[in-house]
């Protein structure tokens, strides 16, 4: 049977337990206990150093100083403020400082010490504990970093940058800001933004502002004046987002200001002289459409007299002059007509119809005027349908005349042997269904780069002062701005020597049409 154990060996048995269970807890929390002496020599270290340190307790005790851990870099610092305290006989607390590990590892701990001394006040030495605030310490440096970005961006002079409160006052401003708005720091932070907005402008942006504290939206931009100090207005373009607490509700404001008055003074400047030009073309288009009537009606009596004359008794000279006559006052009354199609056109005078149109009525009314200028000239003319093609479309019957008939009278014109055709047939263009009309001649074709010029008003494929063919250049951009009012385009293909093809490409739906 064991002897009871006296007073003081229960002591020492507590005590020892209470050392147990505190090194257990402190190797789970990354804090290891430590005794020095007067010297700052271990005298006792906690089990967990050996996790936190990678040290054994062996390895210290007796023989090392309490700031030989710390590394060359941090430990002069370390001692200073460590044996400060010794010398006041005073506690240190909460001492961050970097710790080499037995491994190589660094590491930072929290140091605290309380001083121990005997009866007479003499210091025996320190107790006290380090813990592992390493990840702690990583976490603050990239708090650290990333507030100095923010920062380093946030006074950036490219832009006005700012830091609202939901009550719409200046927290933070940088000093682009400060110059845009013609106020010092000291000025603005007194003021709201809303008060320095212009009138007119404040309801959009409050509506926007409204739309971000409800959580409907998360950020906007939008284009406002503000109101400068010296009552000057300046055009600025916000963007605006907002930074939400951990329960959702909008913390603050974080808005980037760019000072836009000068794009909108050059905006202002092409809107000025976009309206010009249109009026200059508007009076260009009604100075044609005048000149056009004025020139037609003295044309069409010189035309009357050359017919009536005509039927007079006429040698064979003079039968020629009036057919010169009639020749030449019939190619200007096109040149004007076509003058005058066009100025009404790009006034938008053209009134589109739409209506069920017989292809069979379209092809007749086509071929008819052609095929007596081709016969003229000895030409083959012929109109050819594709079995698919529909009987019935629907379009402006007189528009789609007009475009057949400028590209058949260009074929015929420029043709000189061989044959014209018209064929129809079902294609495809810009991705949709359409109607094809096409022109093949067999004339002597068109240059590749003068294709894409083509159909630009006053353009001709010849331009020499001694070209065989008369006209204003007028015939294939009228039948163009004619395709385009219906929704549809004209393409050319043409080879030199060998023809060309000019296909009108007219809109269709095949679902919506039938056969006949």
């Amino acid at each position: 049977m064991n002897e009871e154990a006296t007073p003081e060996e229960e002591l020492r048995a507590n005590v020892r337990r209470a050392r147990q269970e505190a090194d257990l807890l402190a190797a789970h929390s990354g804090t290891v206990y430590w005794q020095v002496n007067a010297q700052g020599l271990y005298t006792d270290v906690g089990s967990a150093c050996l996790k936190v340190w990678g040290y054994r307790p062996e390895e210290l005790v007796g023989s090392k100083h309490f700031y030989d851990l710390h590394p060359e870099a941090g430990r002069e610092e370390f001692k200073q403020a460590a044996f400060a305290a010794f010398a006041e006989k005073a506690p240190f607390t909460d001492l961050r400082n970097p710790l080499t590990t037995g491994d190589g590892r660094l590491i930072w701990v929290l140091t605290n010490g309380t001083p121990v001394l005997d009866a007479d006040g003499h210091l025996l030495g320190y107790y006290g504990t380090d813990t592992d605030i390493t990840e702690h310490k990583k976490l603050e440096t990239a708090r650290i970093e990333s507030e100095a970005r923010f920062r380093s961006y946030f006074e950036l002079p490219l832009h006005g940058t700012c830091i609202t409160s939901i009550e719409k006052c200046w927290l933070e401003v940088n000093a682009r800001l400060c110059e845009i708005l013609g106020y010092s720091l000291q000025e603005i932070v007194k003021m709201t933004w809303a008060e320095m907005t212009h009138s007119d402008d404040l309801a959009a942006d409050e509506a926007q502002f409204a739309r971000v504290l409800s959580g409907e939206i998360e950020q906007y931009r939008l284009e406002k004046r503000f109101i400068r100090k010296d009552g000057s207005m300046v055009w600025t373009e916000i963007s605006v987002g907002c930074v939400r607490r951990a329960d959702g509700r909008v913390g603050y404001i974080v808005c980037v200001i760019e000072d836009i008055s000068d794009r909108k003074g050059l905006e202002a400047n092409l809107l000025h002289a976009l309206d010009k030009a249109e009026s200059a073309n508007r009076a260009k288009s009604e100075f044609l459409a005048v000149m056009s009537h004025e020139l037609r009606t003295p044309l069409n009596g010189v035309l009357g007299f050359a017919e009536m004359l005509s039927g007079t008794a006429l040698d064979t000279e003079q039968r020629e002059f009036v057919r010169i006559i009639s020749d030449s006052s019939s190619r200007l009354l096109s040149v004007i007509q076509n003058i005058l199609d066009f100025s009404s056109i790009e006034k938008g005078g053209t009134i589109l119809e739409s209506a069920p149109v017989l292809v069979a009525d379209l092809m007749h009314r086509a071929c008819q005027a052609a095929s007596q200028g081709a016969s003229a000239k000895g030409l083959e003319f012929r109109c050819e349908a594709a079995p698919e093609a529909p009987g019935q479309v629907v379009g402006d019957a007189c528009l789609i005349s007009q475009i057949l008939s400028k590209l058949l009278d260009n074929a015929v014109k420029f043709t000189a042997k061989g044959s014209v055709v018209l064929r129809i047939a079902p294609g495809m263009a810009d991705g949709r269904s359409s109607l094809d009309f096409a022109v093949v001649d067999t004339g002597k074709g068109i240059a590749h780069g003068t294709l894409a010029h083509l159909f630009k008003p006053f353009t001709q494929a010849d331009t020499s002062f001694h070209r065989p063919f008369e006209g204003a250049g007028l015939g294939l951009a009228i039948a163009q701005r004619l395709a385009e009012v219906m929704g549809g385009s004209i393409t050319a293909d043409s080879t030199p020597s060998q023809g060309s093809t000019f296909t009108f490409h007219l809109p269709w739906e095949p679902e919506e049409f039938f056969h006949q």
